[in-house]
């Protein structure tokens, strides 16, 4: 079985035009890995991304949940309250955007975790969640 070094010399042997191209990969490969400023570049970066969420208030950030509900059945699936009450938790104010007619006694359950609005099922989902953005 031939070593490494004996299938370089071969594979250099019937593409001589490697050798042109190999100083710039062995350079390449020990800059990734031994770069002096990697280290001073990355903390760079952290203090930036620190600056911007402080700016942009992610310490302490205000959550506007906008849950989509289609329902093509009679009545509220009870998976989609389950989903909801999670991600109301989570939230500080949540609008219900519903993409299809519902009983009362469901838009009654709906109230209890944010503002109800009906629109008509137009559009794709994201058309939904458009049209809460814009609400």
């Amino acid at each position: 079985m031939p070593t490494n070094l004996e299938r370089m010399k071969y594979v250099l042997t019937k593409n001589p035009g490697l050798l042109v191209k190999a100083p710039g990969k062995i350079l390449r490969k020990t800059q990734e890995y031994f770069h002096p400023l990697k280290s001073l570049q990355l903390q760079i970066n952290k203090n930036k991304r620190k600056k911007t969420r402080r700016l942009n208030n992610y310490e302490n950030p205000k959550r506007v949940l906008i849950y989509v509900i289609y329902e093509n059945q009679p009545q509220l699936q009870s998976y989609k309250l389950f989903f909801l009450k999670a991600l109301a938790d989570l939230s500080d104010k949540v609008l219900i955007v519903l993409n299809s007619t519902l009983a009362d006694t469901d838009v009654k359950k709906l109230e209890k975790f944010g503002q109800v609005i009906n629109r008509e099922n137009t559009g794709y989902d994201t058309a939904a969640f458009r049209h809460g953005i814009y609400f």
